[in-house]
């Protein structure tokens, strides 16, 4: 059975404030640093899954097998096909393209007392949209909507990818404890349980 202790609830909590930052905010600083991280927590479970014994090594395994999978499933030769159908992609772009058709042009609304501010619009290039305040000289936004959808596809598929090792490596713990129940009841004789065989024990050293 799968424990929880206060690390587990902190680190999840703290894993739950980066993805909500990260989503809010798909800068491509958050995008690169997600992707390094995921990158790198992936190849120290490979290193620790080696090096490792008992039930921290069936942790790591799970860890590396399912995180692993999933990011060559969606970065990898199968990401045009296999990657693409998956329902994790298919919603991360759904989500990124609603974001992006309301954060394309701010709320642009003069402050109390001012008069509405004249704006010229650049889209000389069909692919980017800016906006310019005229009287400032100001740049309001600028960038292209496929740019910012991929910063978000990217952090999401970071953090996916993050999900499904922490779902192997819970099902590696998992499987291990159950294996081990199996190899401890099979070993006692016919007939005898386990806490049965432990009570002589007891009596002796009492």
């Amino acid at each position: 059975m799968l424990k929880f202790t206060l690390v587990h609830l902190l680190l999840l909590t703290f894993f739950a404030a980066v993805a909500a930052a990260a989503i809010t905010h798909p800068t491509e600083l958050w995008a690169t640093s997600l992707y390094t991280a995921m990158l790198l927590a992936l190849m120290v479970a490979i290193v620790a899954a080696l090096v490792s014994s008992g039930p921290r090594r069936a942790f790591f395994t799970g860890f590396a097998v399912f995180g692993a999978t999933y990011f060559l499933l969606v970065s990898g030769p199968f990401a045009a096909t296999v990657g693409e159908e998956l329902l994790t992609t298919r919603s991360l772009k759904w989500v990124g393209a609603k974001l992006a058709a309301k954060n394309l042009v701010p709320e642009l609304k003069p402050a109390e007392g001012e008069q509405p501010a004249e704006f010229w619009l650049d889209a000389s290039d069909s692919a980017t949209v800016q906006v310019w305040d005229v009287r400032t000289g100001q740049q309001l936004t600028a960038g292209t909507p496929g740019a910012a959808q991929q910063r978000f596809l990217r952090i999401g598929q970071s953090l996916w990818v993050f999900l499904w090792a922490l779902v192997g490596g819970w099902a590696g713990s998992g499987l291990f404890a159950a294996a081990g129940r199996n190899r401890s009841a099979e070993s006692q004789p016919p007939g005898v349980k386990a806490s049965d065989s432990a009570e002589p024990a007891a009596a002796k050293t009492g």
